[in-house]
C-alpha cells in the first residue's frame, strides 16, 4: 500500500508538548462524538480537551488542568468515552475513578470506582480506556489488574467481563490490557491485550474465554504480528 501523509488535527503541528489550547502533554484516550469533534484525554495536562471539526484550538470540557481529586479536576486521565448526547466518561487513571460530565458542565460526578487503588470487585488500579453502552453500563480496562470490568449504572461492584485477573496468555487470560470496543449488537467485546501482543474477542455472557481475532504469533512485525497493541477500534 502506498503511505499517505497525515493531517493534524490536534495538538502542535511541529509535535511540541504545550498546556496552551493549542497544545498537547502525552495526550492517551480519544474518541469522536456524532459531531465529528474529537475528544482528547490530554493526560500529563491532567484534562480532556474537544476540538471542532477543522479546529486545532481545543475547549476544556474536563478537568482544571491543575492535578487533584475534587470533582472538578483529573489526575492524568486515560480513556475518555463521549455519549450521543455529548455527556463525558473519563478514565480519570491517578484517583482510581470514573468520573461522568454532563455536557456544558464544569463538575463531574463519580460514577465507579473507589478513590484508591486496588483489585476488588469496587475498584481497580492502573486504568486503560474505557466505553459505555446504550444501557449505561462501563466497560473499563484494568490494566494492572489485568482485566476488563463492567459496572453496570448506580452499582458500586463490578463484573468481571474478560480476564482472570491474573496474567497470562491462556484464552481466559489477559496481560496488561490497554483499549476495548464493545460490538453492541453482537455483544463481542474486543481488547488489545498488550503484553500478549494479541486482539481478543470476548462474547460477553457468553463464554469467559477469549478468541485470538489479530496477533497471538509472538511479539514481532510480521503480517500475522503485533508488537504491544494499544489502541483499537471497530
Amino acid at each position: 500500500p502506498s503511505m499517505q501523509a497525515g493531517t493534524v488535527v490536534a495538538g502542535d503541528a511541529n509535535g511540541a508538548q504545550g498546556s496552551s489550547l493549542t497544545t498537547l502533554n502525552s495526550p492517551l484516550g480519544i474518541t469522536i462524538a456524532v459531531d465529528n469533534s474529537i475528544y482528547v484525554c490530554d493526560c500529563f495536562n491532567n484534562r480532556v480537551l474537544r476540538f471542532q471539526e477543522g479546529s486545532l484550538t481545543g475547549l476544556l470540557v474536563a478537568g482544571t488542568g491543575v492535578p487533584g481529586s475534587s470533582n472538578n479536576q483529573l489526575i492524568q486521565p486515560t480513556g475518555v468515552y463521549v455519549d450521543t448526547s455529548l455527556n463525558l466518561y473519563v478514565a480519570d487513571t491517578g484517583n482510581f475513578r470514573i468520573m461522568f460530565w454532563q455536557n456544558n458542565s464544569s463538575f463531574g460526578i463519580q460514577v465507579a470506582g473507589t478513590g484508591s487503588s486496588g483489585s476488588t470487585l469496587s475498584s481497580f488500579g492502573t486504568l486503560g480506556g474505557i466505553f459505555v453502552d446504550s444501557q449505561k453500563n462501563i466497560y473499563l480496562c484494568d490494566n494492572s489488574n489485568n482485566r476488563i470490568m463492567r459496572f453496570s449504572p448506580n452499582t458500586t461492584f463490578a463484573t468481571i467481563v474478560g480476564g482472570t485477573g491474573v496474567a497470562g496468555n491462556s484464552n481466559q487470560q489477559l496481560n496488561a490490557p490497554v483499549s476495548l470496543f464493545f460490538d453492541e449488537v453482537n455483544s463481542y467485546l474486543y481488547v488489545s491485550d498488550t503484553n500478549n501482543h494479541r486482539i481478543q474477542r470476548y462474547h460477553v455472557g457468553v463464554s469467559v474465554n477469549g478468541t485470538t481475532v489479530a496477533g497471538g504469533n509472538g511479539q514481532g512485525s510480521g503480517s500475522n504480528q503485533l508488537n504491544g497493541p494499544d489502541s483499537l477500534c471497530v
